[in-house]
């Protein structure tokens, strides 16, 4: 049977019905493209903006057109942060820059921190102090009393506040990989004052993300891989345990992405986040050193506790001899613990996945 054709007139009222959908869809394009064209950037708050990180953070963000609100302890690190944006952007970083507003502030005053914040949408809290021994009284005071500054200030501001932790909160007894239903486990005092600046967090009334990192490396980060990498080259790194431990780190541009990942998505108001890179057993790590340099592998085997006990006695000495210890206890447990982080909430949350792998290629900056 045919089928019929529309009447002439049904027929002219769907083509002209298409028509007039086209032109709104055409209309609603041109004007989301000025809108975006015309938009307000973003302004970020960034504390510790001229750490290791901060200084990646702040001119990464620049770069993608956000504003900055640049928090320095002093003239020295706003020389150091300008320096650093100048040789990676342009020249004219070194005078100023119209989306690059720094300001001195200690974190330790909530009102005059948040007049120098008003109108930003993200504080990224990176000012911190790691410092393996320092009393926690030391470590509270460096860590606890700057986040409670911060989150007052985000409180007035109504922005939110990006607290930049770290998985030193769950250390010991923890399962394997560690998620973040993980107990709170801290075994230094450094993971304690970031476990209770992380308490002061959640149980504020700001919106918040609790982001949570392992040990970064790559550029700017010469300590901890620096001293593994000494090791390796000398023939003295020893395999602590089996070496079958899983340990994970964190390559500084993946930390980057991370934080501009999270930046990006304004709809997450609450929630800690695991961010971390593929995780090594510990024999892996080393052979990955080693292939680095160009050196054999280390082949020999010492238990956790003899490498502890030595280093206790080498520091001791140095301490009679007035001088600082390059390693601590804290460096051997990295190395023989178990430490494999699950990021699949951050990956489902924010799209998120490390891209740089342990390879010669990203250790480059040690080489």
């Amino acid at each position: 049977m045919a089928k019929k054709r529309a009447p002439k007139k049904q027929a002219s009222a769907i083509s002209r019905a298409h028509a007039a959908l086209k032109t709104a869809t055409a209309t609603a394009k041109k004007e989301a493209a000025q809108a975006k064209a015309t938009a307000k950037p973003h302004t970020i708050a960034v504390s510790g903006a001229a750490g290791r990180l901060g200084k990646l953070l702040v001119t990464s963000l620049l770069q993608k057109g956000y504003h900055v609100v640049a928090i320095v302890r002093d003239d020295e690190a706003e020389w150091e942060l300008r320096k650093h944006a100048c040789n990676k952007v342009s020249e004219s970083f070194c005078k100023a820059h119209p989306a690059l507003f720094i300001v001195k502030d200690q974190l330790d005053d909530a009102d005059a921190l948040a007049q120098k914040i008003a109108g930003v949408t993200d504080f990224v809290h990176l000012a911190a102090k790691i410092d393996y021994s320092a009393s926690l009284d030391e470590m509270v005071k460096a860590n606890v009393a700057p986040t409670k500054a911060a989150i007052d200030a985000c409180r007035k501001t109504d922005a939110r506040l990006v607290f930049i932790s770290s998985t030193s909160v769950t250390r010991k007894d923890s399962p394997v990989p560690i998620n973040e239903d993980a107990v709170a486990t801290p075994i230094n005092n450094y993971g304690k004052s970031k476990a209770l600046a992380e308490e002061e967090v959640r149980q504020s009334t700001a919106a918040y993300v609790i982001m949570r990192f392992p040990i970064i490396y790559g550029e700017g980060f010469t300590e901890g891989f620096s001293k593994v990498l000494s090791m390796a080259k000398s023939g003295k790194l020893q395999i602590i345990g089996s070496g079958n431990n899983k340990i994970s780190f964190l390559n500084a541009a993946d930390a980057i992405a991370a934080i501009e990942a999270v930046v990006a998505n304004p709809l997450v108001r609450s929630g800690t986040f695991y961010f971390s890179g593929k995780a090594h057993t510990q024999k892996e790590t080393y052979e990955i050193v080693a292939h680095a340099l160009g050196v054999p592998a280390p082949t020999k085997h010492v238990s956790k506790e003899f490498a502890i006990r030595a280093l206790q006695l080498r520091n001791a000495a140095l301490g009679l001899l007035g001088k600082k210890p390059s390693m601590t206890i804290e460096n051997i447990l990295t190395l023989a613990d178990s430490r494999e982080y699950d990021c699949r909430k951050a990956r489902e949350t924010f799209g998120w996945e490390p891209k740089v792998r342990l390879s010669k290629e990203s250790l480059k900056p040690y080489l």
